[in-house]
């Protein structure tokens, strides 16, 4: 939640949780590549 807020706002803002779990996952593979 904090990652999202801080790191993507713009990307991350969604009411949709099926949106929000796929912008999650591009987020932690991104993470993980860096």
């Amino acid at each position: 939640s904090q990652i999202r807020d801080h790191k993507l706002p713009a990307i991350m803002v969604t009411h949709d949780h099926s949106d929000a779990d796929a912008a999650n996952g591009k987020l932690i593979t991104l993470s993980a590549a860096l």
